[in-house]
């Protein structure tokens, strides 16, 4: 369902330019055609209404970015919080520590916010710890990137997941509702000729191979 949402608000313009140009066919029918219907001119007039809302929608109404809880089956924890900047100015969304953390020197821990990430086919997130984190902590795989499609996989609901690694040499302490990391929602370019097809079933990794 979610895919068939997602080709539908992409492809909206050229759906209700269809919607259109088969109503007009239809009227073409009906009087061209000498073919007198009711039928015809009730569907025509159906795709019509259809084209012209389709073609009047305003898109900047339409969901674009933004972030929502997992199903409550994909949860690893009972604290959530969705992400906020901290200014008006500020360009990251903070993410919030789920539980209190004893980390030692070296050790990496895994948090999962528990938090999924919608935005534009062309856009990504990407994380980062906050500079209030530097020489402290940086992320395990060095930075975070959030693609679209990672939205609701059916692996883990697009469950968004920070790996901490501590780099100081002393233990630090992570407190439940510290801000631990940012994400910057970031538009992409492809080249003129990507050809890639493959559709993403999995969640965390599941583009590896």
């Amino acid at each position: 369902m979610n895919k068939i949402k997602k080709i539908i608000k992409k492809h909206l313009d050229i759906i209700s330019i269809i919607f259109c140009a088969t109503s007009i066919i239809i009227f073409s029918i009906n009087l061209f055609g000498h073919i007198d219907s009711w039928t015809l001119t009730t569907i025509g007039l159906c795709l019509t209404t259809m084209g012209i809302t389709f073609a009047l929608y305003d898109k900047d109404n339409k969901p674009r970015r933004g972030f929502e809880f997992v199903k409550s089956d994909k949860r690893k924890s009972d604290y959530h919080h969705i992400p906020t900047r901290s200014t008006t100015n500020s360009a990251g969304y903070d993410f919030y520590c789920d539980k209190n953390y004893e980390v030692k020197p070296n050790e990496i821990i895994k948090i999962w916010t528990d938090i999924k990430a919608y935005m534009q086919s062309d856009e990504f997130l990407m994380l980062d710890v906050r500079s209030s984190m530097g020489g402290k902590f940086m992320l395990a795989n060095t930075i975070g990137i959030i693609d679209s499609d990672y939205y609701s996989n059916e692996d883990n609901d697009g469950n968004i997941g920070i790996f901490l690694k501590n780099i100081s040499d002393d233990i630090q302490y992570l407190h439940k509702g510290d801000k631990i990391a940012q994400g910057i929602f970031i538009k992409y370019f492809t080249v003129d000729n990507d050809n890639t097809q493959k559709i993403r079933k999995g969640g965390f990794g599941s583009t590896n191979d």
